[in-house]
């Protein structure tokens, strides 16, 4: 880059590799490496190019992005302050020329590094807690990516362009918490099978199910479903995707489709005992469940019947690792008030007792399961 036989076009180009090549590293987590050559690149480069060429605005703006990365914030921030005001001051000069095709056409390159150079800075207030300047930053590019005419562009900036577009719709979304409109840029970037649509729906509708939207959350969460179905990673089987099948049956349960609900949570417990086993957590999870919902929905022998083979895979389980005492003292508790509500109580009893035996030992005395198994064991003995 400093042979001041090369012509500037072949820098350019060779500029451009290299900088693709940092932003591997970068990507890498390679923040050092990536500073490293951002510096190394400096000095030919500006020692060839004037400082308002697009080129020397793009290593400014990497700098201030490697001083982000390696936790210097507020020198990532004047770098980028320092770049942005340049930049608009040589758009500010361009105005001045005669109309041209030649002037359009660097105008918009020159705005393609400013919608970067912003939404670096973006990410450095969202990194300082500033919502109100990440928020602006992000919302400035994006108002600048859609004006820009990608036509005026060369074929390498159009590539740059949409896909600064399309992270910065996402980092608005995600900025303002409008799931609804994140998973729709997802869908309309990345296709409806794709990862991150899926990704998308599912959390739209674990937030319908939060906000007690219950009919929203079943429709949307079948559609994650469905997508996680035909994805090549997950399928089916995958544990992704039969918490999504889970998580819809509650859904429909909640929006008081009972019958319909419960055969979907059976699905996914057939499920996950074929590929999982019948004494894995995620298996017994899916089956414990089901006896709630029982309980829930007046059929309370039932539960307790299912509850009792949650119980003894939970012991099976427990035996091999330990790790798990408090799922199996959670499951007894809950067995024992079941019990108690048929009027069994000496069942009941020698179910809190059990719980209580095993929070004391596992979780000690003063853990908050211990001492709700105490106080519900002195309940029933009394």
């Amino acid at each position: 880059c400093g042979d001041q036989s090369v012509p500037i076009p072949v820098i350019e180009a060779r500029l451009s590799g290299i900088i693709t090549v940092a932003h591997m590293y970068r990507q890498e987590n390679r923040h050092g490496e990536y500073k490293q050559i951002v510096s190394r690149l400096m000095p030919p480069i500006f020692n060839r190019l004037t400082d308002r060429h697009p080129a020397s605005f793009v290593l400014r703006k990497e700098l201030g992005a490697t001083r982000r990365l390696l936790q210097e914030p507020l020198p990532a921030l004047a770098l980028l302050q320092g770049t942005k005001d340049q930049i608009l001051s040589t758009l500010a000069e361009m105005q001045q020329e005669p109309v041209s095709d030649d002037r359009n056409a660097r105008e918009a390159v020159l705005m393609v590094v400013l919608v970067d150079v912003l939404q670096e800075q973006g990410a450095v207030h969202r990194d300082l807690g500033d919502t109100t300047n990440s928020r602006q930053s992000y919302q400035t590019a994006l108002e600048i990516a859609q004006s820009i005419q990608q036509e005026r562009l060369p074929l390498s900036q159009r590539h740059s362009l949409r896909v600064l577009l399309r992270t910065l719709e996402v980092k608005n979304a995600e900025l303002t918490g409008d799931l609804e409109c994140l998973a729709e840029v997802h869908r309309r970037h990345y296709g409806e099978q794709s990862t991150e649509y899926w990704s998308a729906c599912r959390n739209l509708g674990l937030k319908h199910l939060k906000e007690h939207r219950y009919s929203a959350a079943a429709d949307t969460l079948y559609r994650a479903y469905e997508i996680a179905c035909g994805l090549p990673p997950m399928g089916k089987d995958h544990l992704l995707t039969t918490s999504c099948l889970q998580h819809h049956a509650r859904a429909l349960i909640k929006a008081g489709d009972f019958q319909t609900g419960l055969e979907r949570l059976q699905e996914c417990l057939a499920i996950r005992q074929r590929t999982l086993g019948n004494e894995d957590g995620h298996t017994i999870n899916a089956m414990q469940y089901i006896a709630e919902e029982l309980r829930n929905h007046g059929r309370p022998t039932d539960a307790l019947a299912c509850y009792e083979e949650c119980l003894q895979r939970r012991v099976r389980l427990f035996e091999r690792d330990q790790s798990k005492a408090t799922d199996l003292i959670v499951t007894l508790k809950s067995m024992a008030a079941l019990a108690q509500e048929l009027n069994q109580i000496t069942k009941a009893t020698e179910y809190a007792g059990q719980a209580f035996q095993f929070a004391h030992h596992h979780l000690g005395p003063e853990a908050a399961l211990t001492q709700e198994s105490a106080a519900l064991y002195a309940g029933l003995q009394s």
